[in-house]
Formats: C-alpha cells, structure tokens, sequence
C-alpha cells in the first residue's frame, strides 16, 4: 500500500508518487508521468463529500490522491450497497473512451481527501500521445469484467462469514498496518461500520454483526470505534476459503 501524507493540497511529489502506482501508467518513467500529472487538474475534499454520483454524465476520471473514500450504489428499497474501498492510487469515476456514458458508482468521502481530475478531452489526448497508456486501459477493462463475475458468484455462493472473512482479508492487503502491541496483527484505521462492511459483503446489518461477533469470540478479530484488529490472519484465510471481495 503506498504511504503518503495526507494534505489537503497535492504537492508536485504527491502527485507524482501517486501517478506511478496506478495500474494504467505503470508503464511510463518519469516524463511520462509528468505528461499525465500537467493533464490532471488536483482538488480536495472533506469527508462525507459526493465526488461523483452514479447516473450522472461520465465526464470524468479520477484518482485518488490522498485519503478514504467509497464507492457504493443504491438498491430499490434504498439500501447502501459498497462497490469498494478506495485508497491512493486508486482509480474511480468513468469516461465514454473507457465505455461508460454515466458514472457506474456514487463515490463518497469518508475522510478529508485530495483528489486529481482528468476530463474526456484531455483523456482521449493522453491516449493519443501515451500508446502505453491505451494498452493498459484494454488490461484493465478485461480484469474489470472478470472480478466482477467473480464477485457475483461469490456473493451468490458464500455464506456470510465467508464474505465477512474475505473483505476483511481483502481490506488488510489494501489498507492494512502491523500491529505495535500483537506481532503478526494487523490494524485497519477506516472509519467502517457495520451498515458498510454489509454492503460490501452484500449481506444486512445484522447478519455482519453476528459475523464480527463470531471473530471476536474466537479471537479472530478486535474491533473498536472506527477501528479493527485482524489477531489472526490465517484463521480469517481459512474462514475466507480462498474467496476475494
């Protein structure tokens, strides 16, 4: 996971840091990260903000620079459901050149954040001028459709505990830090209640909260407000069943 300070304005070494870990530049060195950062436009955010609203034009593509944030759609009966968890480095957003006319997902803060902006035009230019740019976006459209195939039959398949398991393992690759006290523990600071980790597991409330009832009770899990501990990792592995959200 890249680690970075979290300003409220993206320095110019910010920026470049976090460029370099997205899945689509990966392939260009230093001047070629440089060409993408002059294209993007950066911006911040307090938590709680709608940096995009599922259904709304798809006019944009965003990186997350600095910061939490979530993206999640709503169900019929109004229900939150989380797509995922955004860290840096993390693309969201969309444009008509990655296929979508509308945003696919609402994403909404949940810390302060620093975002940068990329609109349709610019985009289509960055393809234009960066061939290694455009055969990375063909990558990521094809491993897009294959997680979400994956997700759906998991989601279909899985118990609760075994979705629980494996969000929250999913969650320690992606935002986890080692344990000062427990070695080997993993602490995840992400401001998640119960209502989001049921969305992201497609589960309710409080089918989760029986779930996190029986990690804790087995020493599995230690959770607090707005924190959780996994003690055992393996043993959230096995629950997990080789699952991944």
């Amino acid at each position: 996971m890249l680690q970075i300070q979290h300003p409220h304005v993206c320095s110019a070494q910010t920026r470049a840091e976090v460029l370099g870990h997205v899945r689509l530049f990966h392939d260009l060195d230093a001047s070629g990260i440089a060409e993408v950062d002059s294209m993007m436009a950066s911006r911040s955010a307090p938590a709680d903000a709608v940096l995009c609203r599922a259904g709304d034009p798809a006019d944009a593509l965003y990186v997350l620079a600095a910061g939490r944030a979530k993206s999640c759609t709503d169900t019929s009966d109004g229900h939150e459901v989380i797509d995922s968890l955004l860290a840096p480095g993390d693309i969201f957003g969309g444009l008509p050149a990655l296929g979508r006319r509308q945003h696919p997902t609402t994403v909404r803060t949940l810390t302060d954040v620093c975002v940068l902006r990329i609109d349709a035009p610019s985009f289509r230019q960055l393809l234009l001028r960066l061939p290694a740019v455009s055969l990375r976006v063909i990558d990521e459209l094809a491993e897009q459709l294959d997680a979400s195939r994956g997700t759906s039959a998991m989601l279909a398949s899985a118990t609760v505990l075994t979705r629980v398991a494996a969000a929250l393992d999913s969650l320690c690759t992606k935002f986890g830090t080692p344990n000062r006290v427990h070695p080997g523990a993993i602490d995840l600071h992400l401001p998640l209640s119960r209502a989001d980790l049921a969305g992201l597991t497609g589960s309710t409330v409080e089918s989760v909260s029986r779930a996190m009832s029986t990690l804790r009770r087995e020493g599995t899990v230690d959770t607090g407000r707005r924190w959780t501990t996994v003690l055992d990792r393996e043993r959230l592995r096995s629950l997990a069943g080789g699952e991944a959200l």
